[in-house]
This record gives C-alpha cells, structure tokens and sequence, in this order.
C-alpha cells in the first residue's frame, strides 16, 4: 500500500508541475504535453509520462483539429513505447484510473449540465417558527459549495428534509434563525471566483443588517463554502469600521474545506471555465489558498479576553468519491479550535444528514450550542 501510495503521490506531483507548465502557455498545450512526454520518457520517470498520458486522455477529444499535428505526434510515442512498459503506464494506480474515469464522466455531465439561475439567499422556515425572519438574536448560515445548491446541497435523497430544514425543526434550536446562502457555480461556463463571492456575500450581510439584528451568528460551511467564509471574515479583520463584527460571528464550522486544494479540482480546470476550479487547485495552494489561510489565522491570533471569537470547528471526510478523496486530512486545515474530527462519509455525503441522530448533525450540533453557552457566560 506505501508503495502504491508512493506511487500516486509522485504522480500527482508531475501532474502538477506539467500543469504549470501550461498555464503559462496555454494555447500550446498539446505541443507542451508533447515535450514534456518526451523529457519524461528519456529520462525514464514513469510517474511524469503517466502524468502526461492522464492528462492527454482528459483532453480526450476536445481538441480542434488544428492541434492535430501536435496530437498525432503524443499518440506516436505513446505507441511506439515498449508493451511492457505502456502495461506499467497503464496500471499506474488506482487513483490513475480513478481521475481518468472522473475525467471522462465530468466531459459528458458537463454537456448535459442545465443552466442554472442565480439563487436567492433565504430564511429556512418551519413550524417551530415564525415565517418572519430575524425574530430570534441568533441566527445559522449554512454556505454551501462549489457546483452546489443552495438547498439540494443539504439534502439527502432518503431523508425527510435537509440539514437546514432539520435545524429549524430542532427545538433545541427553537431561539435561532436559519439562513442559507448560495451563489451561482456551474459545471461549465464563466461565474464568479472566490474572492468576489466572498466580498458580495459580506456585502449582502452588512446591507441586511446581519450584524446589527444578531447577537450570535453562526456559519456552517462545506468545501469551497468555508474558503468563502474566510475570505470574507478576514476582510471584516483588515478594516476597522468592520472588525467589530467579527464578535458577532462566535463559531465557524468547516465541513471537508479545500485549504490546501483539492485533486479534483485540477481535472475540472481543465475542462471548465468556471474560476472557481482553478482557486482551488493544488498548485494554487502556495499563493492563493496560502493567502486565505494566512489572513485567517491572523483573525485566529487577535483573539483574546476581550475578543475571544469566533471560535473555529473543522472536519474532513475519509471514503472516496469515485476512488478520490475529495477532501482528505492532507488537504484540510489544522487551524480548529480542537482536533479536526474525521467522518467516514465521503465528500457529498458528509453534508447529507439523514436524521438529527446522525453524527455530523449532533456533532456540529454541540460545537453551536457550547460556543453560544460560553458567549451567555461572556468567556
């Protein structure tokens, strides 16, 4: 299993390195990929000809024919490699197999992905509770994320009704409200990156009096959701007519957030324009994903006796989606006020209660209600 683990690890980081390579010359990226076999195969790294025969076979057909040429001459050596070691391209691993499978199931989702409409944050109602908003001085946001719905993401398929629903249906819950926010991330096509989500998202809250009308506010954020949440926190952090607010927000809880990047998000970029994609990709995590989690760990450190939240939760998945783990322990972030918790659900999954009984409710479920006992103590 080390070896394999070994293995797939030097493999992904090829990939990374052959997809740098292309940002910075993204209109010849087949001649790019061409070369770069080439260097790979006489240097004999197998890793990085795998990466190279992975990322060529993502590329699929896509290509317009005046690469052809340049297609044609990766498709000769890719022939004219020994049988033995083409076998040994292709038994890489799981996870190549894993990701080119990813690959070719996002090309034909991708196609048949509907149009979505901008959603429209809301106020999730129930029959605890008034279908008037802001009744209570504590409220919970649930942000979901990328290619998520704004309700759907919530929701199990065999439950009763999602997370959010089962919150405000929750009489321990009976003094907040609840609130979900969305933003628009297709499968294809241009919407907003991480940044402008989250500077909108911290607008639309100041406009609607968020932090005037609650008390307590409490955010629960899957995947891209939580870097949004950073990012919008920690520019509270940096302006001073702001940073009062970030004593309103007394926890954050972070559901398999992407801090270091994520795999799979490198295969979308590469068949989507959606920015989002590329915010989240590993090679990223050096500057960009860097940045999120070095302004959120000064939020973090300003903590004190007299500013003591928000407090921060954070929890990761452990099974895979197709073979990948979306978010596993290596790409989440360490920055909780206790241990990172793992959860043997998958990516999607881990978000889908099917009931309050379930582990991650009753667990985030108790970081809220301590973080909102220790601000009634005023620890």
């Amino acid at each position: 299993m080390t070896g394999q683990s070994d293995s797939d690890s030097a493999l992904l980081r090829q990939m990374h390195e052959l997809n740098a390579r292309i940002d910075r010359d993204p209109t010849n990226k087949l001649k790019i990929i061409q070369q770069y076999y080439q260097e790979r195969v006489a240097a004999k790294d197998q890793a990085g000809a795998d990466a190279t025969l992975l990322i060529r076979s993502m590329l699929g057909a896509s290509e317009e024919s005046s690469d052809a040429s340049s297609r044609d001459e990766v498709d000769t050596q890719v022939k004219s490699t020994q049988p033995g070691r083409r076998l040994g391209y292709v038994l890489a691993g799981v996870t190549v197999a894993a990701l080119i499978a990813i690959g070719a199931g996002w090309r034909l989702y991708s196609q048949r992905c509907p149009a979505l409409p901008v959603p429209e944050p809301h106020f999730v109602t129930s029959d605890l509770r008034s279908s008037a908003p802001k009744k209570n001085k504590r409220v919970i946001i649930f942000v979901h994320g990328v290619l998520g719905d704004i309700d759907n993401t919530w929701k199990s398929p065999t439950a009763r009704g999602s997370w959010p629903e089962m919150v405000a249906d929750d009489p321990d819950f009976v003094s907040f409200d609840v609130y979900v926010y969305g933003y628009l991330t297709p499968c294809r096509g241009n919407a907003s990156n991480i940044t402008q989500i989250a500077e909108r998202f911290g607008r639309q809250l100041r406009d609607e009096d968020f932090f005037r009308d609650y008390d307590e506010i409490y955010f629960i954020a899957h995947s891209m959701g939580g870097l949004i949440t950073e990012r919008m926190l920690s520019t509270f952090n940096g302006q001073d007519d702001m940073r009062p607010y970030l004593q309103h927000v007394r926890a954050t809880i972070f559901l398999a957030v992407p801090n270091a990047g994520a795999e799979i998000a490198s295969i979308a970029a590469w068949v989507s324009h959606n920015p989002q994609f590329r915010d989240m990709r590993p090679s990223d995590a050096q500057s960009f994903l860097q940045a999120i989690q070095s302004d959120w760990a000064t939020v973090l450190r300003q903590r004190g006796p007299a500013r003591p939240f928000p407090l921060t939760f954070v929890a990761y998945e452990t099974q895979p989606i197709a073979g990948v783990a979306v978010v596993p322990a290596l790409y989440t972030s360490d920055l909780s006020d206790e241990t990172p918790i793992a959860f043997d659900y998958d990516h999607s999954r881990i978000v889908k209660p099917q009931s309050r009984k379930d582990e991650v409710y009753r667990w985030t479920k108790a970081r809220i209600l301590e973080a909102s006992a220790r601000s009634a103590s005023g620890r």
